[in-house]
């Protein structure tokens, strides 16, 4: 990196214009994420020559705006991290590596730079305080930072994406299944108590499946539990006229029938529970009844025993 030794009398000015400018520039106005607004522009204050008080107006001249796009400054359409107008091209490369330092070790440091460059290490400071080194690094890293979250933004909705065609795949499944064990349930009244524990487990799966292809979360088990709600767990089919029962039941525990209703709804759009369930008089002497009647939104009994 080093194509020539700064001699100590180019140093000093550097000293000299660097103590300057950073003085000038700490009277800059920020925006909201800490970022200049406008720069002092290290030729205008050279061209004052360095020597005694700065005017007004040479302060003035001396300061250029900052335009800003996606959220990072740029000058002239240029990024502010890029080569300023009038900089040195070794002055530019000497902070470019330092730019570049925190991608490549995972940090920066000032005293590497001098290191490496062959350096004083006053020098790389007076050049860092009057080319604008730390802001020009931290609008640099504000927009990694957003070229990195677009990268994760679309990462994500890929992976959504392809999790919302599984669900689907396997809702279609489910539903199946489903339909399958009402009909069983129908069926085969002697088996009421397994069917029931079957149909759970899988209520269960079909609501956290549909919660997926809606991009919800399915890592939260007290809102499927609310969910599923009385759909299953708290209607009793051994009592066939337990409709008071169970509404009393919702409303002890805090759980909306709006909500259930909204969740079967879902279930019943997507042909889960198309076909009401009826059950023909059985050997313990209970009334036919449904499952559950979707249009009325209303629990009623099922001959069996157990809870589901």
């Amino acid at each position: 990196m080093q194509e020539f030794q700064i001699k100590p009398s180019e140093a000093k000015v550097l000293q000299i214009l660097g103590d300057r400018i950073f003085n000038l520039q700490t009277k800059q106005a920020l925006n909201h994420n800490d970022l200049p607004l406008s720069y002092i522009d290290p030729q205008a204050i050279v061209a004052t020559g360095l020597v005694g008080e700065i005017t007004a107006n040479e302060i003035n001249a001396a300061i250029i705006p900052l335009d800003y796009l996606e959220g990072y400054p740029v000058i002239s359409g240029l990024p502010f991290w890029e080569k300023l107008d009038g900089e040195v091209l070794y002055f530019y490369r000497l902070f470019k590596s330092f730019r570049n330092m925190k991608e490549e070790t995972g940090s920066r440091s000032l005293h590497k730079v001098a290191e490496l460059s062959g350096q004083e290490a006053s020098v790389i400071n007076s050049l860092a305080r009057a080319y604008h080194w730390q802001s020009r690094v931290k609008a640099y890293d504000a927009y990694k930072n957003i070229q990195l979250d677009n990268i994760r933004r679309t990462n994500i909705e890929k992976m959504e994406n392809k999790h919302h065609a599984a669900a689907e795949t396997m809702f279609s499944y489910i539903k199946t299944i489903i339909e399958e064990l009402l009909i069983n349930l129908k069926a085969k009244p002697e088996k009421t108590p397994e069917y029931q524990t079957q149909l759970r487990l899988w209520f269960r799966e079909a609501v956290k499946l549909e919660r997926l292809s809606l991009g919800l979360s399915i890592d939260k088990p007290s809102e499927i539990q609310e969910a599923m709600g009385s759909v299953i767990t708290n209607y009793n089919i051994n009592q066939p006229d337990n409709r008071q029962v169970n509404l009393n039941t919702q409303k002890n525990t805090g759980i909306k029938t709006d909500k259930l209703e909204s969740v079967l709804n879902v279930l019943s759009d997507a042909g889960v529970l198309s076909q009401l369930l009826e059950t023909k008089d059985g050997g313990n002497g209970h009334k036919k009844g449904k499952l559950i009647d979707i249009k009325e939104k209303t629990p009623t009994g099922l001959k069996g025993g157990g809870n589901v």
